[in-house]
Formats: structure tokens, sequence, C-alpha cells
């Protein structure tokens, strides 16, 4: 019995050291993960914001197309070249685009 009970508790610790080197693979090896990959996700950073200063400059673009149609719909006269109701879809709808695009800027470019 004495014998048995010394097998197990032997048992017992071999699982238990097994646990705790297991346990510190884990923590050394997400370390080493962070110095690894820590400047990978710096430089990914860096990227996004290139990405959100051309997107604002695209943003400024398609704003002044979209401002400039808007203002070429609005000095048409009715009957010259197009009907009123052509007019006013066309106003309509450039001032959609112009509010859309500028509630994108603001919230993407502050």
């Amino acid at each position: 019995m004495i014998v048995n009970l010394k097998f197990y508790i032997n048992q017992v610790k071999i699982i238990i050291l097994c646990i705790m080197k297991l346990l510190f693979l884990k923590y050394i090896s997400i370390f080493f993960f962070h110095i690894l990959f820590s400047p990978l996700i710096f430089q990914n950073n860096l990227h996004a914001s290139f990405d959100v200063t051309q997107t604002c400059s695209n943003l400024i673009i398609s704003l002044e197309v979209n401002t400039g149609a808007y203002k070429n719909c609005l000095y048409q006269k009715a009957g010259e070249k197009f009907t009123r109701e052509e007019l006013n879809k066309c106003k309509k709808y450039y001032l959609q685009e112009t509010e859309r695009l500028s509630y994108v800027y603001k919230n993407i470019c502050k």
C-alpha cells in the first residue's frame, strides 16, 4: 500500500512539473511573439494613417466635383438643354451626394 502511495505521489509530481513547464513555455512564447511582431504592428499603424490621409484627400476631390456639378445644375435654365424635372433631379442627386460625402468626411477626417 505504501509503495502504491509513493508511486502515485511521484506521478502527481511529474504531472505538476509538466504543467509548470507548459505554462512557462506558453508565457515565454507570448513574450517572444510580442518582441518579434510589435514592429510589424507599428508599421501597420503607419500604413493605416497614410490610407486615412489618402482617403481624406480623395473625399475632398469628390466633394469639389459634386459641388461643381450641383452648381452647374443650379445655374442651368429650364428649357434650354434640360427640362425643369431633369434639372430638379440633377440638383437633388448632387445635393444628396454632397451631403453624404461631407458626412463621411466629417466622421473620418475631422
